[in-house]
């Protein structure tokens, strides 16, 4: 699954870095007989329990491995390509033809990067969109570049 996010005039899809989109974790403070329709009993032994984010007020959860859903490609893809996506929305409202503009792309990741710390998202997140665990890295691995937003009216 991608990470989005959009200024407005361009929107940035941040996708997987891993082919199987992990590692990927649930997190429920009450596992109850329900789950079994998403995670198989076979998983049950894998879970684990700790208290990992701040905002459940020192809550203990339970961690589930979970299977990550690849992005789908387009038509005349064949297989997974771990491609992030940049979209002039304003020019291409469709979203039909995806931009090569890596500097725009270099404005985009830290956000996200910066939105992810600030919102504690657990660390696997950091991993499978920027291909590294280290919360508190991501954002100067990733670079600064500073773009002015666009004048022209919509």
């Amino acid at each position: 699954m991608a990470l989005n996010i959009t200024d407005g005039y361009y929107v940035y899809m941040r996708n997987p870095v891993n082919e199987d989109a992990g590692p990927l974790y649930a997190y429920t403070a009450m596992p109850s007989s329900g789950l079994r329709q998403w995670y198989p009993r076979e998983s049950y032994d894998k879970v684990e329990m700790g208290r990992y984010f701040g905002h459940t007020c020192n809550l203990p959860l339970c961690l589930f491995p979970a299977q990550g859903t690849l992005p789908m490609g387009h038509a005349d893809e064949s297989s997974y390509m771990a491609r992030h996506q940049l979209y002039d929305i304003i020019v291409d409202p469709q979203q039909t033809a995806p931009l090569y503009d890596p500097e725009r792309e270099a404005y985009f990741a830290p956000r996200i990067a910066e939105h992810l710390r600030a919102y504690e998202a657990p660390s696997e997140q950091h991993t499978i969109k920027f291909g590294r665990g280290d919360k508190g890295r991501t954002v100067e691995m990733v670079g600064r570049l500073g773009f002015e937003p666009r004048t022209e009216s919509l």
